[in-house]
């Protein structure tokens, strides 16, 4: 008759203690697989006469009669806890959590480090697609490097030296290192030139070619 859980237990739990001798401690069944300490079987299945007084008084002073939360635990599909609500009183708990902490600290680096190699990997090709219009537009500007953005120094520094100058560098002194790789190999940004102007052509006729389409 009684719909409330809470209350339906502890309505079973009063009438089992009044069914039970005084000197015998009732437990929960060993087919449950609860893990209840002496404390908590002490009150929660073992009240004595001065706990239900307490119990009245606090309830008579605007409470709930005073309740006792027990650890609550989440097993993932293989049977592991993953999340739990527990006091760590024991050098075990404690390890537990440590190697627990530790392993989900391993795996958000490797995360981490994976996600970045990503990001640089995209980078990087960008950075080399783009290197011919930048030469182009370097070849515009009188090969005054100083009139380019960073991204095409990057870019020209990249495709045709192997470096990668850092996206942070202030513009001089992103200037400076560009200057310095092209003084080191005047003549690597002469013989691409033509290699530069007809990736620039391909490129620009299948932009054409993918807006017509989309047109069409």
């Amino acid at each position: 008759m009684i719909k409330d859980k809470a209350a339906l237990f502890g309505h079973m739990v009063r009438r089992a203690r009044r069914m039970t001798a005084d000197a015998e401690i009732l437990l929960p069944s060993t087919h449950l697989d609860i893990a209840m300490g002496d404390d908590q079987a002490r009150v929660a299945l073992n009240p004595t006469p001065q706990d239900y007084t307490m119990g009245a008084i606090m309830k008579s002073a605007g409470g709930s009669g005073g309740t006792i939360g027990l650890n609550k635990r989440k097993p993932d599909a293989m049977g592991g806890i993953r999340g739990q609500s527990c006091l760590l009183n024991s050098e075990e708990s404690l390890e537990r959590m440590r190697m627990q902490l530790d392993l989900a600290m391993s795996l958000s680096v490797v995360k981490q480090a994976e996600a970045q190699a990503k990001r640089a990997k995209k980078e990087a090709y960008g950075l080399y697609e783009c290197g011919p219009a930048a030469l182009l537009k370097l070849r515009k500007k009188g090969n005054d490097v100083a009139k380019l953005f960073k991204a095409e120094m990057r870019a020209i520094a990249h495709r045709y030296f192997a470096t990668d100058l850092d996206d942070k560098t202030k513009v001089p002194a992103l200037v400076a290192a560009l200057q310095v790789l092209i003084a080191a190999r005047p003549n690597v940004l002469p013989a691409v030139v033509v290699e530069a102007y007809t990736a620039v052509v391909v490129a620009t006729a299948a932009a054409v070619a993918v807006g017509d389409g989309a047109g069409d």
